[in-house]
């Protein structure tokens, strides 16, 4: 997941609304007591401060604030409040697609077995391109790769876990 943010935020960094993004790469929290440790990323990801940073304008709306006076005259201030989406609203859109991405791969995994079966072929490796989830083009195609018939030792177990493959 850290690694699909991380790669998300380079690439709109760049893309057509890099003029809106306002996400500043100096203002991530990493894990300073657990970086070599394999539940660093955890540390990054739910750090509240790391969550709440801003990445695009969302609303702007304008709010009149009303105080009463000693006098008994009341005065009125505009307000401008914005809102902007945050790290842990494209964490949140990351998951969601990668919740999809499992959901088709449980439902194509049941496909493959009981009486509609279909044959499946044991060299070919089925899985989604990394670059199209960071970077939300939609719709995702799935892409195959031909493997060699001497099938490695990972791929026999991303097969037996159901993993999905980016």
């Amino acid at each position: 997941m850290l690694h699909l943010l991380r790669t998300s935020l380079k690439l709109f960094k760049t893309d057509s609304f890099s003029s809106e993004f306002l996400y500043d790469e100096s203002e991530l929290k990493e894990s300073p007591t657990r970086r070599l440790r394999p539940d660093a990323a955890l540390d990054v990801l739910l750090d509240r401060k790391n969550r709440a940073l801003p990445l695009y304008p969302k609303d702007e709306k304008i709010e009149v604030e009303r105080r009463q006076l000693p006098d008994g005259r009341t005065v009125e201030t505009p307000k401008t409040i914005s809102t902007t989406t945050t790290l842990q609203d494209r964490v949140e859109e990351l998951y969601e697609t990668l919740e999809k991405l499992v959901d088709h791969k449980s439902m194509t995994e049941a496909a493959y077995k009981g009486v509609n079966a279909k044959p499946r072929l044991h060299d070919c490796l089925e899985g989604w391109d990394f670059g199209e989830i960071a970077s939300d083009r939609d719709p995702f195609s799935l892409k195959v790769a031909k493997m060699p018939l001497a099938t490695p030792k990972w791929l026999d177990l991303t097969r037996a876990i159901s993993a999905v493959t980016l």
